[in-house]
C-alpha cells in the first residue's frame, strides 16, 4: 500500500515468509509508512528449495531486495528504507551497501556471518543511518552486533535486551521497539 513516499523493504528471517511481518507493517502504515514485504527465493510462495542452498545461493537473495528496490523505483517513492532479521539483516546490509539511496537501515539481530553472507566487510560502504537490536543471550547475533556497531563509522543507534529471542520476535515480543523503529524511519 503507498500510504505515503516513505516506504520501508522487509527483509523476513530464514524459514519465515513475508508474512511474518505483517503486524510491524501494519503499524508502519498507520504512522504514514509504505512497506513492500516479499518472499525471499526459497522461502514462502517463490521458488527454489532452501535444502539445497549453497553459500553463493543465500548470498543471491541479495538480488531479490534489488528487484524489490527497482519495483519501488518504478513507483516513484522518494525514501526507500530497509529492515531485516537474522541473515535477512546481513543480506539488507548488503543491499544497503551497495545501494547509496538507502538512507536509513535496521538490522534486527545481524551477525558478522549467516550462511557465509558476511557484513563487516562491507559494513561502512553503508552511508546511511544505522539501528541494530540485538538480545545478550543471544548466541547467534549479540557479539556480531557488538562489533558492528563499534566498526560503523557513521550515525548509529545500538538497541539491546536482556533476552535470547531473534530477529522478527524481537518486534512480537518488545512493543516499545516497534515504536522506536517507527520513530527512526
Amino acid at each position: 500500500n503507498k500510504v505515503s513516499d516513505k516506504v520501508v523493504i522487509l527483509v523476513h528471517m530464514l524459514n519465515k515468509n513475508k508474512e511474518s511481518w505483517n503486524d510491524f507493517a501494519s503499524k508502519l502504515q498507520q504512522n504514514g509508512i509504505s512497506t513492500i514485504a516479499i518472499d525471499l527465493r526459497g522461502h514462502g510462495e517463490s521458488d527454489g528449495d532452501l535444502e539445497d542452498f549453497s553459500e553463493q545461493d543465500f548470498n543471491n537473495i541479495f538480488l531479490d531486495v534489488k528487484a524489490a528496490k527497482k519495483f519501488l523505483d518504478s513507483q516513484d517513492f522518494q525514501d526507500v528504507y530497509l529492515i531485516g532479521g537474522s541473515i535477512g539483516a546481513n543480506i539488507a546490509l548488503r543491499y544497503a551497501a551497495s545501494d547509496s539511496s538507502i538512507k536509513k537501515l535496521v538490522l534486527l539481530s545481524p551477525s558478522e556471518n549467516y550462511r557465509g553472507v558476511t557484513t563487516l566487510d562491507i559494513l561502512n560502504d553503508h552511508k546511511g543511518k544505522l539501528m541494530i537490536v540485538t538480545g545478550t543471550q543471544d548466541e547467534q547475533s549479540y557479539s556480531g552486533s557488538l562489533n558492528l556497531d563499534a566498526a560503523f563509522n557513521g550515525e548509529k543507534e545500538l538497541v539491546v535486551y536482556n533476552t535470547e529471542t531473534h530477529g522478527t520476535d524481537l518486534l512480537l515480543q518488545y512493543n516499545e521497539l516497534n515504536n522506536k523503529i517507527i520513530g527512526f524511519f
